[in-house]
């Protein structure tokens, strides 16, 4: 039932398992790359799995049995890693949801956690103190104690451990949990299945290189077999492949934006940086074709797109965006839809046809419903919080049409147009304000149209589109 189990966390039998997870507290997006080890353990078992950075107190993991596209909304689980009341409407709680925190010593601690709220009191600063890891050490024995109450076996943990910065903090948090806390909450993971390697997790830079590797890459089937039985040696190796034919430098006049040529300098990648970072950017592009990556995966194919175009001289230069919000994210991605990605992009048959119409896939996708009235366009980063909003909108009987495109430059505005004129409300999800990246689009885009975009220092989820005033019945 995702998303609506992150609004709602007291979950029935039936619904599905969708689980978020915030850890907050200062420089807690530091710690993402902690989390890889936990995403690849989770993947490898068939779990979805999401792990975003953001903002510098804020990291959120979804963890669900279905595939989706973005953190979701609310928070089932808070992780408090610093001192302090915790800003629970913040980031989303409601009744029925788990706070991990270290409370302030002495006084009532319970005037502070929100009504309905499941609390855990965990001694972070005490067992990482007494094993000497510091910030990371709080951060490891949170994680430890969360795996603990999600049920992961006592041997899991400890293998587990081996993969942790503060391996002893992280088993300190697991020990504590088994003998100090009494579990009172209803979440769980089904870790008895067996390991079916049928995920991979995959960071934005890696993604880039598996692109610029998969350009050039001449294994055939060897290739899919090795992505099938051994999948981080396929990343491996590839990442390998693609250093050696990428070049990266950072922009001398947008700071933060890394710079990725590969395919004879006429494929780059823009990653990182500012939304207005990347603007300016854009405003010095002189590339005839410009992609905007939707995620991971999309980051990846649209590299490989970029190669295609190149290499049938169907363009003179390819600019692939990548938006900082992707780039501070890992995420798990299905073996069989990248094996099925590389394949179908390079037997792609592009023609000018192709190009003149926008019909092309790689440059648009379309999510319609015979009777929808109410259509949503979306690019880069926003379009995975419109794919779960619009599958939440659905779920409760409310038709919706989304238009993703992919292309910006060039921008093609016969698709829009016709998808425009067929709905009766069209909301423009923009994944920030003022970025100046999509300006093209805003002055294509008929007056009937409303752009929806997220407060400066927030970011949009799938309930605030799914609340959205557009929808009407809502």
């Amino acid at each position: 039932m995702a998303p609506l189990t992150a609004w709602m966390p007291v979950r029935a039998e039936h619904q599905d398992l969708d689980l978020v997870v915030k850890v907050v507290g200062h420089g807690a997006s530091e710690f993402l790359d902690d989390w890889v080890p936990v995403v690849r353990l989770l993947a490898s078992r068939g779990f979805s799995v999401m792990a975003q950075g953001g903002s510098d107190d804020v990291l959120a993991v979804r963890i669900a049995d279905k595939p989706f596209y973005s953190t979701g909304s609310g928070c089932d689980v808070l992780i408090r890693l610093s001192g302090g009341v915790p800003e629970c409407q913040r980031v989303g709680v409601q009744p029925g949801s788990v706070l991990l925190w270290d409370p302030p010593s002495g006084g009532r601690t319970d005037r502070h956690v929100p009504q309905g709220m499941i609390s855990y009191d965990l001694p972070l600063n005490a067992i990482s103190a007494s094993l000497g890891d510091g910030m990371r050490g709080r951060h490891a024995v949170a994680l430890g104690a969360l795996l603990h109450l999600l049920g992961a076996p006592e041997d899991l943990l400890y293998r587990q451990a081996a993969f942790c910065r503060a391996p002893r903090s992280f088993i300190g948090g697991a020990e504590f949990a088994g003998h100090s806390i009494t579990k009172r909450d209803a979440y769980s993971l089904p870790w008895g299945q067996s390991e079916v390697r049928c995920g991979m997790v995959l960071g934005a830079a890696e993604a880039v290189l598996l692109g610029y590797a998969a350009g050039v890459c001449a294994c055939g089937t060897a290739c899919g077999d090795e992505m099938t039985s051994a999948p981080e040696r396929w990343v491996e190796r590839h990442v390998e492949v693609g250093r050696s034919v990428v070049s990266v430098s950072a922009s001398e006049r947008s700071p933060g934006v890394q710079v990725y040529q590969g395919h004879g300098g006429k494929v780059r990648a823009l990653l990182g940086g500012s939304d207005s970072a990347i603007a300016a950017c854009l405003d010095e592009c002189e590339a005839s074709h410009v992609f905007v990556a939707a995620d991971v995966p999309d980051a990846m194919q649209l590299i490989m797109v970029g190669h295609q175009l190149i290499c049938r001289g169907l363009s003179d230069g390819v600019w692939i965006v990548i938006e900082q919000a992707i780039t501070q994210r890992y995420q798990s991605v299905a073996i069989k839809s990248v094996a099925e990605a590389i394949c179908k992009i390079r037997a792609i048959s592009l023609s000018s046809d192709e190009f003149s119409n926008g019909n092309a896939a790689f440059m648009v996708e379309q999510d319609r419903e015979r009777e929808a009235e109410i259509g949503f366009v979306a690019w880069g980063a926003a379009q995975g919080v419109v794919r779960d909003a619009v599958g939440l909108c659905r779920e409760i009987g409310l038709p919706v049409a989304a238009l993703y495109p992919k292309c910006l430059v060039p921008f093609e505005g016969g698709v829009l147009e016709v998808f425009m004129n067929e709905m009766r409300h069209v909301v423009f999800i923009e994944s920030a304000q003022g970025t100046g990246c999509w300006r093209r689009a805003h002055t294509a885009m008929p007056s009937k149209a409303m752009v929806f975009a997220p407060t400066p220092g927030e970011t949009l989820t799938p309930m605030d589109i799914f609340l959205h005033e557009a929808l009407g019945a809502i």
